[in-house]
């Protein structure tokens, strides 16, 4: 299909339009059918994509609610080979469009679902003096900048990446990740596409390194169904291997802490936080979690027991979210 053919077949599909006006959180459709075009026409390589991932592409543009505006550079169209199963069952590869948020995009698509009320990220070089420790109230951060690396050194001294969110009751979730880390979601990336993608290795790639730490941190703030829509966006588009968080003592070793991390009892607090269980009810969540790990109360866990302790809240938070989603939708 030409760039033109395409451009004058997405202008007759209706229920794209439709759907898109029912998904949009706030776009025009004539405004970014504008935008599209000019892309299409600037780039061809659009136009060799298979039309159901160019639907998807715009349809999780409205979803996003990021403009597709060269000049804002919030969201880009990213064309791509990819390996997949023909009608005979053997693998081939073909043109697939993925909408792709840049970082800033990224964070103005998660702070409009309402989750958090603040965002900030910041890359950590090995001349920046960088400190993560835990207190009674959660992980903490000391940072401050040193010297710049040259422009060819950067890469190479990058260290580790942290966000800080803040919520609607003014707790601070701190989210760190240090070069094992971020690698690791390069790797599963490469592994998808079968080479490493152009963003991890493009003129925005340490983008990619606030990218991995918005987005981990994001699996553990207040869930919304539209800050799930938009990290269902970014899981499909660009594949990242988060890792369950390692024992306290591990972490510690590997990000160079002075002081010990956070009590289990006090990242169970955060856990319950995050899930939206309201204060009341911690202390009768804390006493069951204990109890079913062999202890009387959340003070008497170790440290070490804090990843078991916060696995279990959240899988009985999933419970009781599905049961109430069950309940609502018998009512209907």
């Amino acid at each position: 299909m030409t760039p033109n053919e395409l451009i004058e077949t997405l202008r007759k599909d209706r229920i794209l339009g439709l759907k898109f006006g029912q998904l949009s959180t706030g776009l025009k459709l004539a405004t970014e059918r504008q935008h599209f075009e000019s892309l299409v026409k600037a780039n061809p390589e659009i136009a060799a994509c298979t039309i159901e991932s160019i639907r998807g592409a715009l349809l999780d543009v409205a979803v996003l609610g990021l403009t597709l505006s060269p000049a804002q550079r919030l969201c880009y169209l990213i064309p791509a080979s990819v390996k997949a199963k023909n009608a005979q069952g053997r693998d081939e590869y073909q043109k697939v469009l993925t909408a792709m948020p840049s970082y800033i995009g990224l964070e103005q698509a998660v702070l409009s679902t309402g989750s958090v009320l603040g965002v900030q990220t910041q890359l950590v070089y090995d001349t920046d003096s960088f400190e993560v420790y835990g207190t009674e109230t959660g992980t903490k951060v000391r940072y401050a900048a040193g010297p710049t690396p040259k422009d060819q050194e950067r890469d190479a001294r990058l260290r580790a990446v942290y966000c800080i969110a803040q919520y609607e009751n003014k707790f601070i979730h701190v989210e760190v990740m240090d070069r094992e880390d971020i690698l690791g979601c390069r790797a599963a990336a490469e592994k998808k596409q079968g080479r490493v993608p152009f963003t991890w290795t493009g003129p925005f790639r340490t983008e990619m390194w606030k990218k991995c730490a918005v987005r981990r941190a994001a699996k553990h703030w207040p869930r919304t169904a539209r800050l799930g829509a938009v990290l269902d966006i970014m899981d499909r588009g660009d594949p990242m291997d988060f890792k369950e968080p390692e024992p306290n003592e591990k972490a510690a070793k590997r990000a160079g802490r002075t002081e010990p991390g956070p009590s289990a009892e006090s990242r169970m607090r955060e856990a319950l936080v995050a899930g939206g269980i309201p204060e009341s009810d911690h202390a009768k969540w804390l006493t069951g979690i204990a109890g079913a790990m062999g202890r009387k109360s959340a003070a008497d866990l170790p440290a070490s027991a804090g990843d078991d302790a916060v696995r279990r809240i959240r899988q009985r938070i999933e419970k009781l979210q599905a049961a109430q989603l069950a309940q609502e939708a018998g009512k209907s």
